[in-house]
C-alpha cells in the first residue's frame, strides 16, 4: 500500500459534488491534448512549454475529479496543488510521482512569481509527467467511465 501525499492546506475542504456530462469531459480531454501539443512545439521557450505541460497535468486532475463526481475549485490558495494532490489519489500514482508533480508545481510558482529560469530538464520532466497522467486518465476513464468517452 502506498503512502499518501502530504496534506495541503486547502485539500482539507471537501470538493463540491458535480454531475458530469460526457461532452464536458471530451472538451477537457481536447484541451489537455492542445496543451500537450503546445508543450511539444518547437520554436517556443522552455518556460512557455513548461507552462503548457503543467496546465495539461492540472487539466488531467480536473477531469479525474469531475469523473469522480466532484467539482474542483477554480481558484483559491494553492488550488493547483490541491488538484495535483487529488490526482495522485484518483489516478493512483505513487508518492514518488506525486512528489515530482509537487516539485514541478513549486518550480512553476518560482518561475511565475520570482522570475526564475525554467531549465530544459524541468520542461522535459513536466511534459513526461503530463503525458503519463493523460495516459492514466484515459485508461481510468475507459475502464470505469466509458460513457464519459462516448463509449458506453
Amino acid at each position: 500500500m502506498s503512502a499518501s501525499p502530504p496534506s495541503l492546506p486547502c485539500a482539507a475542504r471537501p470538493p463540491k459534488q458535480h454531475l458530469v456530462m460526457s461532452a464536458e469531459i471530451r472538451r477537457l480531454l481536447e484541451a489537455i491534448d492542445r496543451s500537450l501539443a503546445d508543450a511539444s512545439a518547437a520554436g517556443i521557450s522552455d518556460a512557455t512549454r513548461f507552462d503548457a505541460a503543467h496546465k495539461a497535468a492540472t487539466q488531467c486532475a480536473v477531469v479525474a475529479m469531475l469523473a469522480a463526481g466532484h467539482q474542483a475549485a477554480a481558484s483559491g490558495a494553492d488550488h493547483r496543488g490541491s488538484l495535483l494532490q487529488a490526482v495522485s489519489h484518483m489516478l493512483d500514482v505513487g508518492p514518488g510521482i506525486w512528489a515530482e508533480l509537487d516539485a514541478l508545481r513549486r518550480r512553476r510558482l518560482a518561475a511565475d512569481y520570482d522570475g526564475r529560469t525554467v531549465m530544459r530538464e524541468a520542461t522535459s520532466a513536466c511534459i513526461a509527467q503530463a503525458v503519463m497522467l493523460r495516459r492514466r486518465l484515459h485508461a481510468q476513464l475507459a475502464a470505469r467511465h466509458p460513457e464519459l468517452l462516448g463509449q458506453g
